[in-house]
């Protein structure tokens, strides 16, 4: 039986400039695909997307595969466009992609891109929460040799020598996939495992989400009820407040007696959330935050428990100051 090949792959698209750059994870070959004002590789580009090989990459779904189901469903119109046309439908559907707030829904153009499944890895969903993070924060925690930021901004209009460099940084890139593919391959088997064990794909998901599927297959079957059918259930609590909560305590100053006060005041709900600081993020700001300024000291209670409001410094001890 012929092993099909496992390919680490990134993509990086600019105004003029469309990169696709993959290393085969057994032999380290490498191959890189380029659509601009001189070369078109569109044609290639859907040959490699058809070759059946494993896809491996950091964030590909929600980003690079996505681009790829583009390439493939416009393959009929795109076919007969210029090159400069592609990459500038490509980054137009880039656009759309990081400029997505969370609140906001996908439009139907790209839910029709969500359609095509691809075999792929992708190394930031298998991920749990607390160590979800980036590919530059991937490329310190592994100590890798070579950490780059993008060498140009995302709107730049490249020039030959510029493109170079960038396909550079996108090699770099797949190596650092390459290595936490590398890292993560004991996890992949205990996922492969379980997709074969109870039928369900967890290839890309994280340990909480493999969990949720589990459970939520086994509810289904004693339930006798389809997922879609109580996945949005919630059971909902009764509103209540702090204040008979609350030990007896006098304070002295007022800052600490209008924090008492406010405590009493608080009513907990279902929908209390998280503190959100971004204020980009439009979602609802959590009830239950307060800040008291003492002094020289500054102080948030909230959601979570007690944090001071620090500003970034260094601190060195001396002879008449310990911290």
């Amino acid at each position: 039986m012929i092993k099909n090949k496992t390919e680490i792959y990134d993509i990086e698209i600019y105004p003029n400039y469309f990169l696709l750059c993959s290393i085969d994870f057994d032999t380290k070959k490498r191959i890189s695909f380029v659509i601009d004002e001189e070369e078109n590789d569109y044609k290639k580009i859907l040959l490699w997307i058809d070759n059946n090989s494993l896809r491996v990459g950091h964030n590909i779904l929600m980003f690079d595969n996505l681009l790829l189901s583009f390439l493939k469903k416009n393959k009929e119109d795109l076919s007969n466009k210029s090159s400069l046309f592609i990459v500038s439908e490509l980054k137009r559907i880039c656009d759309k992609i990081i400029n997505k707030k969370r609140e906001d829904k996908w439009d139907e153009e790209m839910k029709e891109l969500f359609k095509f499944k691809f075999n792929c890895i992708d190394t930031y969903a298998i991920m749990n929460t607390v160590d979800k993070v980036g590919l530059k924060q991937v490329s310190v925690n592994l100590k890798y040799h070579n950490v780059q930021e993008l060498p140009y901004s995302p709107e730049t209009f490249l020039e030959k020598e510029e493109k170079k460099l960038v396909k550079e940084y996108c090699f770099n890139d797949c190596e650092i996939s390459c290595l936490l593919y590398e890292r993560k391959l004991p996890d992949l088997e205990l996922r492969k495992d379980v997709t074969k064990r109870y039928k369900l794909n967890v290839m890309n998901c994280n340990d909480t989400a493999i969990a949720k599927k589990i459970l939520d297959k086994y509810y289904s079957e004693a339930t006798n009820q389809q997922i879609e059918e109580f996945k949005d259930e919630r059971s909902y609590n009764k509103p209540f407040l702090l204040k008979p909560l609350l030990p007896k305590i006098e304070f002295k100053t007022k800052e600490f007696q209008n924090l008492y006060k406010w405590f009493e005041e608080q009513e907990i709900t279902e929908k209390t959330e998280v503190i959100i600081d971004d204020d980009q993020e439009k979602v609802k700001k959590a009830k239950i935050k307060y800040d008291v300024n003492f002094d020289d000291l500054s102080i948030r209670f909230a959601l979570g428990g007690v944090h001071s409001n620090d500003d970034p410094g260094k601190f060195k001890t001396d002879d008449k100051q310990t911290y």
